[in-house]
């Protein structure tokens, strides 16, 4: 960007953002602003499920998928995580599973009701109800009985092992919802309209248990929390954390030279690595003063998700020529420095269950075109290749409007693909549009959605993989790119049911390399976390990226400033 272009940007920011604290005022600041350039679709948690939805949820409700530093879960809300060690979880002799949950007795909602065990209860009712518009439930096909022992303890039978027993309450949902707010408007709406309630829209009737209260959300501009000074662990250091939100990646960073922000955090949803390096450059020139940059090793990548309703798509040799096609190396180097790898797997080579001999398809132009000509497609007098049926070989991708980072990949790989006499047709479009329509609903969806695609023991391959994920267009998906594999679904079966960590990174490993040979997802790099914040600030630890949400939230109550 230009000195010029800065100079207005800065000049506008001057005008129009919003004072800070004074920090010669007496004791340390007590709020906090970040920059965020994606916005939550809702805080509803049985109705989101992208990343940069659930990452504030343990902000302000019982999440129970959170993690620390060490990578251990942290559920706040109750006497222990069960655990095979501590006893609450339990394998008996026939492959069946008993957990219970044993709910803390000081836990309470916002409005000061108790948290109890009819709140999961009620929860796990809307949850299973097959008229909920849901989509796919996996807990549905494993638990096998749910009983309230008394208004704190739980029971969840379970018909075999389920790896995720202990990290989802009841082992279905990620957090509870107060039944004395929403049951009313659920009788209301009806249970087939539970997306459209106005818990996890309007801040006067979202409340959670958690540190900080959801006080407004100002949709396209600013979500605000205040702390909550019942929490069961102590009121938070900090009175206020505002999340602003952001069409553009520049004007973020024009914010933070213009000092109105306090932070960033990873994407998605916080900075993207590219901006992150930018913000770098920036303080080495002296031109941003005051703040820390820091890079962190991420379990996920950035993807292009194939639709499958495209029967081209379907034509293993096509995906492969795609991937051919594409010098990702260069990509990664241009635009990151090569701070972010080339992606071979979905595990990036950091992770313990990354299989180290996957089948990489590098750089290699005259073999996309042999690929391509194996499978039918000639090229036509235009450079477009064409099918026996005179079908053009064109494919239309759809990633978020505005990240340039995004819009920049795009470009290049439209060079590409069209050298081998592929036509890419782009159409980005707002994320809350792709978040509500596409992502997960698969409404008019594009041939390919560029977005992230996170992925470690946490949230685990077979959510996206597991063609008992996939729902109907218009209700909920987890296999959002509807493919089918039966030798995928007898991998993740086993997978999903296996407790031993040791044959579990087997079966991961030999899924890898069916899942490379096989290529049902365009990847193009794994992720580096970037974050960003200013200097001063004490207890920020994001710890990269995932889809589990506490890699940057999971300590909130504990950020506090120096000054």
């Amino acid at each position: 960007m230009t000195m010029g272009r800065w100079g207005m940007i800065l000049a506008m920011l001057v005008m129009a953002c919003t004072v800070l604290p004074v920090h010669g005022a007496p004791g340390p600041r007590k709020d906090i602003v970040f920059g965020n350039i994606q916005e939550p679709s809702s805080l509803n948690p049985l109705v989101v499920t992208a990343a940069t939805d659930v990452q504030f949820l343990p902000m302000f409700t019982a999440y129970s998928n959170v993690r620390n530093d060490r990578l251990d879960l942290i559920n706040e809300s109750v006497e222990a995580v069960p655990t095979i060690r501590n006893g609450l979880w339990k394998v008996t002799p026939d492959g069946r599973m008993e957990v219970t949950w044993k709910l803390r007795r000081d836990v309470r909602w916002h409005d000061g009701r108790p948290f109890t065990a009819d709140d999961l209860m009620y929860t796990w009712e809307v949850y299973r109800n097959p008229r909920a518009p849901f989509g796919a439930r996996p807990a549905l096909q494993d638990v096998e009985s749910v009983q309230r022992v008394d208004a704190y303890t739980i029971v969840v039978r379970f018909r075999r092992p389920y790896i995720r027993a202990n990290a989802l309450w009841l082992g279905a949902f990620g957090a509870p919802l107060p039944r004395h707010v929403v049951e009313p408007m659920v009788q209301r709406a009806g249970i087939e309209r539970f997306a459209e309630i106005p818990y996890g829209q309007d801040p006067r009737a979202t409340i959670g248990t958690g540190p900080f209260i959801l006080r407004s959300w100002l949709k396209g501009n600013e979500m605000v929390f205040e702390a909550n000074p019942n929490y069961h662990l102590g009121r938070p250091v900090l009175d206020r954390v505002t999340i602003r939100f952001f069409t553009d990646v520049n004007t973020m960073v024009a914010n933070f030279i213009a000092g109105s922000l306090d932070a960033a955090q990873p994407h998605p949803g916080g900075i993207p690595v590219a901006q992150a390096l930018e913000v770098e450059n920036l303080i080495r020139q002296g031109r941003i003063r005051g703040y820390t940059v820091q890079f962190f090793p991420a379990p996920a990548s950035e993807a292009y998700w194939p639709n499958f309703e495209n029967s081209h798509l379907r034509d293993r040799r096509v995906r492969q020529a795609l991937l051919y096609a594409s010098d990702r190396e260069g990509i990664v180097q241009a635009l990151f420095r090569g701070k972010q790898p080339v992606a071979h797997s979905y595990f990036p080579p950091s992770h313990p269950s990354y299989l180290k001999d996957i089948k990489k398809y590098n750089y290699e132009p005259d073999r996309a075109r042999q690929l391509l000509e194996e499978a039918g497609w000639r090229m036509g007098p235009d450079g477009i290749r064409r099918n026996a049926a005179g079908e053009r070989l064109t494919f239309v991708v759809t990633s978020t409007a505005g990240d340039r980072t995004r819009e920049r990949v795009e470009q290049i790989l439209q060079v590409q693909w069209r050298d081998v006499g592929i036509e890419m047709v782009i159409d980005n479009k707002p994320v809350r549009i792709i978040l509500a329509e596409i992502w997960t609903f698969r409404r008019r969806p594009p041939d390919f959605l560029n977005f992230s695609h996170p992925v470690d023991e946490f949230s685990d391959v077979d959510q996206w993989w597991g063609s008992w994920n996939i729902a109907p267009v218009g209700q909920r998906s987890l296999n959002i790119t509807g493919y089918r594999n039966e030798e995928f679904d007898r991998l993740l079966r086993t997978y999903q049911n296996t407790l031993d960590a040791r044959e579990r990174m087997r079966l991961h490993q030999q899924f890898q390399r069916l899942w490379a040979e096989e290529v049902p997802i365009f990847l193009i790099y794994n992720f580096v976390g970037g974050a960003v914040w200013r200097d001063g600030l004490i207890g920020f630890r994001p710890l990269g990226l995932s889809y589990t949400p506490g890699y940057w939230t999971w300590n909130a109550r504990q950020w506090r400033w120096a000054r």
